[in-house]
């Protein structure tokens, strides 16, 4: 065996198992377990809540700059869909807990274990509660990425696409129901993907909607019920001058950017050649760049109205909640979600965000148990949406499975539509369950794996049905779709894995918009009121 070799087992052989780390009932919430991955960090279960706290001095009275600043902010959120943050968070423990995730193969959202990222939340949670109405409250819709030098970005996007765009704004001041606040851990640039997006004022479809009525049918709509669905980058980016509006929005690490739901915005793609000393066109000297080849980390932590999208958490109102440690008040306890909440954040993102994680299906499947085991912890449209992404998800798995063992014949999964068929009955109910179990009968796979497969299947069967049952919808790609909406497709179906990572939504609960030069298939979606 070669040096090189013996080198690449090692580093294999100290890999983390991290399905078997999440199905061991008492290492999975272990506070050691995870402190030794990354051991910079704490978790603090000291209190008698069992979680993470910090004292912190209250302050009474908001400083005429501070309110200032607010002020500013908010304008400009309404004015131009984001707003940028130039004060600087202490981000440094929380990126070097992301950078020893990185090393052990694990997501970085795993980094919210960690009252580091906990302090951060806080501290965001300021800023974005400051920063928008006073009914948007922070919603625990949490995700941290590491994107190494070079790779691709995320396609342009909005966060949400819901059938009544205006009325995800607030009618007293259009201020947005639905606001995030994206940090750089590490400094964000144009050579390692840093943020672009489309101001408000350059972009038709912000505030009314991508549907219109368009008498002419064309490549960039569609009719839906005698409106037309337009590509809303077709609109935004309809002339050469419009490209022009495109705003390039890099930030030093620490600082960050609020953006509403509403704005497409988009990451780019890494220069991989960045950071390398290579000699100018005009044969001058050198240059090097130090930050450019490195990798771009970044969390984010979002503030919005209940009525349009509540909390995550059932329990919510439990954590952030303040204690005073003073007879005068002036010092107070916050209190974190304990380690088994934390954890249950963490494994329903990453079945909601499953194509962007390099995750396999014996952790798809773990991360499904430990939120079935705590699912009255999740508020019911989204742990709904969970479960969807988990058939979705095992479905993949299957599919990539036959790519790389044609010899195997699997089973098929069979997939209803709920919002197109008739209303759910007893009778139906036990006629889609003797179908779905006549499809996975259908070259019933033998070998060791017989029985982990007939429990995938029966985890998958389940939710099926229980998505039939509760009619909330299809199995879709990303949070809206569940609400209503209209689904936005590339008419090419055989992107490759790449193509398929760099248009994946990183923001959480989004939608991609396809790149301008691809024509877009529309199809309406029943909205379903969960």
């Amino acid at each position: 065996m070669s040096a090189s070799s013996k080198v690449d087992c090692e580093k294999e052989a100290d890999r983390i198992d991290l399905a078997s780390l999440l199905t061991d009932n008492k290492r999975r919430v272990d506070p050691d377990a995870w402190m030794a991955i990354c051991p910079g960090l704490s978790i603090d279960l000291s209190t008698p809540s069992a979680s993470g706290s910090i004292s912190r001095k209250k302050s009474h009275v908001c400083s005429k700059k501070s309110q200032t600043k607010h002020k500013r902010r908010r304008e400009k959120l309404i004015r131009n869909g984001y707003a940028l943050v130039n004060d600087s968070f202490d981000v440094r423990m929380v990126r070097e807990g992301i950078e020893a995730l990185h090393k052990q193969h694990l997501p970085a959202t795993f980094i919210l274990l960690f009252d580091e990222s906990w302090h951060l939340a806080c501290q965001s949670k300021e800023v974005l509660e400051n920063a928008s109405h006073e009914k948007n409250a922070f919603n625990y819709d949490l995700l941290a990425w590491y994107i190494p030098p070079g790779s691709p970005g995320f396609s342009p996007h909005r966060d949400r696409q819901p059938d009544d765009a205006p009325s995800t704004f607030h009618s007293d001041d259009q201020q947005a129901k639905f606001v995030t606040n994206w940090i750089a851990l590490s400094d964000a640039t144009p050579e390692n993907s840093c943020l672009y997006v489309i101001p408000k004022p350059f972009d038709p479809g912000y505030t009314n909607g991508d549907i219109e009525k368009v008498e002419d049918d064309n490549e960039s709509s569609d009719a839906v019920g005698g409106n037309q669905i337009t590509n809303p980058l077709h609109r935004a980016l309809s002339t050469k001058e419009s490209f022009q509006h495109i705003r390039c929005l890099p930030r030093k690490a620490g600082q960050s950017v609020l953006f509403t739901h509403r704005i497409i915005h988009w990451g780019s793609q890494g220069d991989p050649d960045s950071g390398h000393e290579d000699d100018d066109d005009d044969g001058g000297p050198s240059r090097t760049s130090t930050t450019a080849s490195s990798p771009r980390i970044a969390i984010s932590f979002v503030a919005s109205d209940p009525d349009y999208e509540a909390p995550l958490l059932v329990n919510h109102s439990k954590y952030f909640s303040s204690t005073s440690t003073t007879n005068d008040d002036s010092d107070t306890t916050v209190r974190f979600p304990p380690l088994h909440i934390r954890l249950l954040l963490v494994c329903a993102q990453l079945l909601i965000y499953y194509q962007r994680f390099d995750i396999d299906k014996s952790v798809i499947k773990a991360c499904y148990n430990f939120c079935k085991q705590h699912e009255e912890e999740l508020e019911e449209t989204y742990r709904r949406k969970v479960y969807v992404e988990f058939v979705n998800a095992m479905k993949e798995q299957k599919a990539q499975g036959a790519l790389e063992n044609p010899d195997r014949k699997d089973k098929k999964i069979f997939s209803t539509n709920p919002a197109t068929a008739a209303p759910t009955t007893a009778k139906s109910t036990s006629n889609l369950h003797v179908e779905i179990k006549g499809t996975l009968g259908d070259g019933i796979i033998q070998g060791d794996d017989d029985d982990d497969d007939d429990d995938d299947e029966d985890a998958m069967l389940e939710e099926m049905l229980n998505a039939e049952e509760g009619g909330y919808g299809e199995f879709e790609d990303d949070y809206d779709e569940m609400e209503g909406g209209v689904e936005l497709e590339n008419d090419d179906e055989e992107d490759s894995d790449d193509e398929k990572e760099g248009n994946f939504d990183l923001f959480g609960g989004g939608r991609e918009i396809d790149d301008v030069a691809s024509p877009l298939k529309k199809k309406a979606k029943t909205s379903n009121t969960l």
